[in-house]
């Protein structure tokens, strides 16, 4: 367990400060409710079922319907 009087090493940035390329961007840049139509149709109506039962179902339900 880590004390709280330890100085914390993070690794180096990757980009200065205020200058990442994804600080523009919202998080649902590339979310398209019609990709799910797709998605159902590849991954088939058991797994599609067992996906929207689980944990991420959540966010199924919120595009679809």
């Amino acid at each position: 367990m880590a004390s709280s009087s330890e100085k914390r090493k993070y690794p180096s940035r990757l980009y200065e400060e205020g200058k990442s390329p994804l600080q523009n961007r919202s998080i649902n840049h590339n979310c398209f409710r019609a990709k799910f139509a797709i998605i159902k149709d590849g991954l088939g109506d058991d797994v599609w079922s067992d996906l929207r039962d689980s944990s991420v179902g959540v966010f199924i339900k919120f595009a679809v319907e």
